[in-house]
């Protein structure tokens, strides 16, 4: 009973670390951010929660890509993965594949964020996570226009944006506007790139 209940307070504590380290990423404190998602790793580690632990490892690549570390985002994110195909936990698989994919376009590394992006899409078919389909057709969009396909750019782009405003995420849609804003500036519509920039501010 004793040991139930030490496992439950420290899978608690791991947890409310993950919320915590969350937080500080959104208002800049990212080392410690850093402090706050390491101990989550250590601690969910010495207690065997496996699930736990691979959040905090997905949690600490994304922090990691945003400070321009990208192999060790990279170890991080893949460890995650690892973890949650080994659980056959679907859906967290597929947002390591949407760290993994916004890590290669912050690298500028197209044909990776674009394969990644594909298995965004396809797990998110599979579970059909609205949600998700929306980040996989904004990642297809920004993947295909650093590949210079405006055609295939501006229908995933377009895609994402209708279904994002279908149910408001309103986290994701200045990141589409932008990358329509770019897609518009790229085919020289100058005009209506100026438009989406100012809508997505």
């Amino acid at each position: 009973m004793q040991f139930e209940r030490g496992q439950s307070n420290k899978k608690e504590l791991s947890v409310g670390l993950g919320n915590l380290a969350y937080s500080q990423i959104q208002i800049g404190e990212l080392d410690s951010a850093e402090y706050s998602i390491r101990r989550r790793i250590e601690i969910s580690r010495e207690s065997g929660l496996e699930y736990i632990e691979a959040v905090g490892r997905r949690i600490h690549g994304q922090l990691l890509y945003y400070q321009g570390q990208f192999e060790e985002s990279e170890k991080e994110l893949e460890s995650a993965l690892g973890s949650f195909i080994r659980l056959d936990e679907v859906r967290a698989q597929c947002n390591v594949w949407i760290h993994r994919s916004i890590r290669s376009i912050l690298m500028s590394n197209a044909e990776d964020a674009l394969r990644c992006a594909t298995k965004v899409r396809e797990i998110a078919e599979t579970e059909y996570r609205e949600r998700r389909i929306i980040y996989a057709e904004w990642l297809l969009g920004a993947a295909h226009l650093m590949k210079d396909d405006l055609v295939d750019a501006d229908e995933h782009l377009n895609e994402a944006l209708t279904r994002d405003r279908k149910i408001n995420l309103v986290e994701l849609e200045p990141y589409i506007l932008l990358e329509l804003a770019k897609l518009r500036f790229k085919e020289d519509r100058n005009e209506e790139a100026l438009n989406f920039a100012d809508e997505a501010l």
